[in-house]
C-alpha cells in the first residue's frame, strides 16, 4: 500500500513522531506491514500504532481524535489517497478544530496515468467520493447545530429564535 509506505517514508524523515494506521483490517500486524514495507522494522516497532476500530472515513477521524488527544498533538500530517483528502480533512478538522492538518495526499498509479473521467471505474469512484464529502458537510452542519443546541439547554438559556 503506497499510502502507508509513504507515511512511513514521511516518519523516516523526522516529519512526524508517531504514525496511526487507521482502519486496518483485524487480521493485519505490524508484522504483515513490515513484509510489505521492506525497510521500516525500527519504525514499525517503536513509532507506529495500528487501529482496528475504524470501518470508515467517520471512525478513522474519531480515532485520530482519540490518538492525538491522548498523545497531546497540535498538528498532524494526513496521510491519504487524493481523491479522498477532502472528505478526510473535512471529517478530522470537525473532530479536531483547534488542530493544524497537512495535507499528504498520494496519487495511485491509475489516477497517474489516465484522467478519472476517461476510465469508468475511476469515475465512479471519484464521483462516489464527491458525493460522501457532500454527505459528510450535510451531517457536520447538523451535527454542530445539535451541539450547540445542546450546549444552549445546558446552560439554561432559551434555545435561539424561541422566546419564553
Amino acid at each position: 500500500n503506497s499510502r502507508v509506505a509513504d507515511a512511513l517514508e514521511l516518519l523516516a524523515a523526522g516529519r512526524g513522531k508517531r504514525l496511526l494506521i487507521s482502519g486496518v483490517n483485524p487480521g493485519t500486524t505490524i508484522a504483515d506491514i513490515s513484509h510489505q514495507t521492506a525497510g521500516y522494522d525500527k519504525l514499525l516497532n517503536c513509532c507506529v500504532d495500528l487501529d482496528y476500530s475504524a470501518i470508515n472515513t467517520l471512525g478513522n477521524a474519531v480515532e485520530t481524535r482519540r490518538w492525538a488527544i491522548e498523545r497531546g498533538f497540535h498538528s498532524l500530517v494526513i496521510v491519504t489517497s487524493a481523491y479522498h483528502m477532502p472528505r478526510a480533512l473535512a471529517e478530522i478538522s470537525h473532530q479536531l478544530p483547534e488542530v493544524t492538518l497537512i495535507p499528504f495526499p498520494v496519487v495511485s498509479d491509475r489516477l497517474r496515468l489516465e484522467p478519472w473521467w476517461s476510465n469508468g471505474a475511476t469515475t465512479r469512484l471519484v464521483l462516489s467520493e464527491y458525493f460522501k464529502y457532500l454527505y459528510a458537510h450535510l451531517r457536520m452542519r447538523f451535527d454542530s447545530a445539535a451541539a450547540e443546541s445542546e450546549s444552549v439547554q445546558l446552560a439554561g438559556l432559551p434555545p435561539q429564535g424561541r422566546t419564553q
